[in-house]
Parts: C-alpha cells; structure tokens; sequence
C-alpha cells in the first residue's frame, strides 16, 4: 500500500484498543492502523497481514505498565530492546528511535528509552512487576510488542514500540480490567458489567485505572502529531 502524500510504503501500527488507535488516526493518516483487542495472537496475524502488504516499518503503539517505579502515568518509553515472554531479546531499530526521541525533545516531551517485556497475559500486581523488573530489567511491560516483533524480525522490517504508562509498578489492575475489551479492542461493555457485579470492589480500581490512562490518551494524542512515526528508514 502506498502513501498518498509521497508515493512510499505506509507504516503499519499495532495498538490494542481501538481507543488507542483513534488517538492517531486522524493525525497520522498514512499509519496503517490495525487493533488487536489485546490479544497477542492477534496482534501477531495482524502484523503479518501489515508486513504481507508491504509496509516499510512496523510500530507497536498504545499505553503500557510501568516495572519501573520511576515511572508515572503519562511518561513515554521507547523500546531500546523488547523482551518475549521466553526471555528472547530483540533489540528495536535504533535509527528510528532516534529520530521520534529527537522530535519528542523538539515538542519538549520528557522520554524514556529502555527495555520492554512482552507477555501473553494482564500483569495486575505490583508484585508481579517487581519480579518482572529485578528479573528482567524492562522497564515498560505490555500485551502486543513482542508479538509484533516476531513478525517485524522474520520479514526483516524495522520495529519500534512506542508506549505510554497507564499504571505505575505500584498500582493494582482490578482483575474486572482483563475483561474490558472485546476482539475489535472495543468496550466489552456487558462483559465488564457483569465482571463488576461479580468483584463491586474492582470499581475503585477501574476508575483509578482510568483516571491513569487518561493522561495516557492525551500523550498518545500529542505523539500521533510526529513526524518521525513514519520514518523507519
């Protein structure tokens, strides 16, 4: 697929929900976005589909949890390496990390780049973080980057996965969060409702977690703006 502005491959984008994917869509146009529903074997069919189109770069987008507890809601992290849930480590294109982190300096965007572990499953506890973070070193943790890696490595694509934190390495994700999104990364509205019904005390924690993931949405919205999104090479 071309770009209409200038005649290059487009960049293809993974985000999980489809409310991440609005944050750029009407500001990144030539972004070939497709929504996983956050789930990594989605994503990974997804990518394959972008790559199969002949994309020129692949991203993995959207909000992350922090392991590391410098990190607060709303800061970003790009990927120096992403770790698989095997402890396979891939490191992201650093030319074109090097290019966003440069425009996130130019609109004055404090960023982090480190290390981002990849796994198949919600990590909700703080305690689980802490593990991951001594154990692994990643700073940011998600639910696509690693499958979206898979495919960017295999077909020889550069790949970068551009994350914001939605909840800090102390925060608690109410287990009613596993069960918030449908297959098109929709509001599974009736599904969380009776996930609430069954645990009432998961609504403090959603609540909370969307008053983080706000500030997210608002950074994810400010990142779309970069020009460097589509420039993987």
């Amino acid at each position: 697929r071309l770009s209409g502005s200038d005649a290059m491959p487009v960049v293809g984008a993974v985000t999980g929900s489809k409310r991440e994917r609005d944050c750029f869509a009407a500001a990144s146009p030539d972004l070939d976005l497709r929504c996983s529903g956050a789930s990594p074997a989605r994503a990974e069919t997804l990518a394959k589909t972008l790559a199969d189109r002949g994309c020129a770069g692949l991203l993995s987008i959207g909000l992350a949890g922090a392991l590391d507890p410098a990190l607060h809601p709303g800061d970003v992290v790009l990927s120096s390496t992403i770790i698989a849930p095997d402890g396979a480590k891939v490191p992201a294109s650093e030319a074109w990390r090097d290019r966003i982190a440069a425009d996130l300096e130019g609109a004055g965007i404090r960023f982090r780049i480190g290390a981002i572990a990849g796994l198949d499953e919600l990590v909700r506890l703080a305690e689980t973080k802490r593990a991951l973070f001594s154990g692994t070193g990643a700073v940011a943790v998600d639910m696509e980057s690693h499958a979206v890696m898979r495919i960017a490595a295999a077909a020889g694509l550069p790949f970068l996965s551009v994350r914001v934190i939605a909840d800090s390495a102390t925060d608690e994700v109410p287990r009613a969060a596993a069960s918030a999104l449908n297959a098109e990364g929709g509001v599974a509205v009736f599904r969380l409702l009776g996930a609430l019904l069954m645990r009432p005390r998961d609504i403090a924690g959603m609540t909370m977690l969307a008053r983080r993931s706000t500030k997210g949405f608002e950074m994810l919205r400010r990142i779309a703006l970069l020009g460097s999104l589509l420039r993987p090479v």
